[in-house]
């Protein structure tokens, strides 16, 4: 082959692709029957549904988890598997949508918000569950198996509950639930959530560690004398009277597991090694404030999503307040990558007189590109409590610009789906509240749908369009 000829079979291969990226972001029309979307529904006695947690299992099959609300004011958590494209009707016979009771007497009204799959290819599924009144939650993990039923071997009947394990953390006055689960090096299930007040006025993280198989607490890891086997995540001690969220966690490369939450209009971050105990060398160069195994990134109001790329830095999605909204990158060394955004923060586009970008969750692809989605919020409210949404995605390049060719309007899309609760498209709103990638990388969100009073719900997942790799025009019928 002469190098004129290899020359034209490369140039062909960049016509290729570029002539397919203007197409990423798009609903797949091969989701959904046609449509792009699902609005799976676990039967007439709900009035509202949201999915609120996706992962992948091993088979590359969707795990989603959410909450449905009845009409008697019941809350279940809702699991749901999907194979091809459908609900998969042997995971939860005969509709495909696992709704689960758990019978605890105190806290009868379980919620999920996150969800993985075990090594063994059970699915752990966490959230909380709160009383009859609604008034007080607990933390909550269940564990089923690979046909929904719940796993006998955990816990004693496949639920751990909360309320009877931390009393003394979590009293008659406060309330615990789970946002996010990790598997550590050793396989060990990791529980991430919060303590709040009743007023929502302070809050604590709080982990818990326990066994993945039999869900016994690990009471050697945490330091809460009161409970072994709790960790209180503080972004000051001795605790002050104020707000530490956190938000969501990752394992490092060493083993190591970085936790992000908020506190005070900064970001904090805190890190434990293998063993459960806060890295001491970690923080201490990131602000005056840091050490001993926390540290902080100024001007944060609220933390989001947190990843790590290929080359070990952290990518944080937050709101910075005054409408900035985006994604801050920080090297291994706690320090804001310069070279990334503007001055290390790359922001969704501005608002306008027509809303915001907000709430962004997001996905990493494997060239380095972010898929964020979350809600849009329109700034002419058609109700006071929620004002008018949309489900956005949009996607950054590698290096925090905008990818203006991504989606219906150069750099984004934003989707009103067609009204399944009998309103007008208008009066709806839509918010993507979780993302991951497919085995064929193409972005699947999950979220939910209201009406314009909320007195409605559906949940909702929509998969988009990604360009498939294109041919290597170079390395093909024998040519190296």
């Amino acid at each position: 082959m002469t190098t004129q000829q290899r020359f034209l079979l490369a140039l062909a291969g960049l016509f290729w692709c570029a002539g397919l990226a203007a197409q990423e972001g798009l609903l797949d029309d091969e989701f959904g029957g046609g449509s792009g979307l699902l609005t799976p529904s676990a039967g007439s006695g709900f009035i509202a549904q949201s999915s609120l947690a996706v992962a992948l299992d091993q088979q590359g099959r969707l795990l989603v988890a959410g909450i449905g609300l009845r009409a008697n004011n019941r809350y279940q958590c809702v699991v749901y598997r999907l194979v091809d494209d459908q609900l998969d009707t042997s995971f939860a016979p005969p509709n495909g949508i696992r709704a689960i009771d758990i019978g605890d007497a105190a806290f009868p009204n379980p919620f999920c918000q996150a969800i993985l799959e075990l090594p063994d290819g059970r699915i752990a599924v966490a959230g909380g569950a709160a009383n009859s009144a609604l008034t007080d939650f607990t933390a909550m993990v269940l564990v089923l198996t690979q046909n929904g039923a719940f796993d006998a071997n955990f816990s004693g009947n496949g639920v751990f509950v909360g309320g009877s394990e931390i009393p003394a953390v979590a009293g008659p006055d406060l309330n615990t639930a789970v946002d996010a689960l990790l598997l550590d090096s050793e396989g060990r299930l990791l529980l991430l959530g919060d303590i709040t007040n009743d007023a929502q006025s302070t809050s604590t993280g709080l982990m818990l560690r326990m066994d993945s198989v039999d869900g016994s607490v690990d009471t050697t890891f945490g330091n809460t004398p009161e409970v072994p086997g709790a960790m209180q995540l503080r972004a000051a001690d001795p605790p002050v009277a104020a707000v530490t969220s956190v938000a969501d966690m990752v394992l490092e490369a060493s083993g190591k597991v970085l936790i992000l939450g908020h506190s005070g209009g900064q970001l904090v971050l805190f890190r434990l090694n293998q063993d459960g105990a806060p890295d001491a060398d970690f923080g201490a160069g990131m602000t005056s404030q840091g050490g001993n195994g926390r540290g902080f990134v100024p001007n944060g109001q609220f933390a989001y999503d947190l990843l790590i790329d290929t080359s070990q830095r952290w990518l944080l999605s937050t709101s910075q307040g005054g409408g900035q909204t985006g994604v801050l990158r920080v090297l291994p060394s706690g320090q804001v990558d310069l070279n990334y955004g503007s001055g290390g923060f790359a922001a969704l586009p501005a608002p306008t007189a027509a809303g915001e970008f907000s709430s962004p969750r997001f996905a990493l692809q494997n060239d380095g590109k972010l898929v964020l989605t979350g809600r849009f919020f329109v700034a002419t409210a058609f109700q006071a409590q929620h004002g008018l949404e949309d489900l956005y995605a949009l996607r950054m390049r590698a290096n925090g610009t905008i990818d203006t060719a991504y989606g219906y309007s150069g750099g984004h899309s934003r989707f009103r789906f067609a009204d399944p609760l009998g309103g007008s498209s208008d009066t709806s709103a839509e918010n993507g509240l979780a993302i991951i990638l497919d085995q064929a990388g193409k972005p699947v969100i999950v979220g939910q749908r209201i009406n314009a009073n909320g007195t409605q719900g559906v949940a909702i997942i929509t998969r988009l369009t990604r360009a498939p790799a294109p041919p290597d025009p170079l390395f093909r019928n024998g040519f190296d």
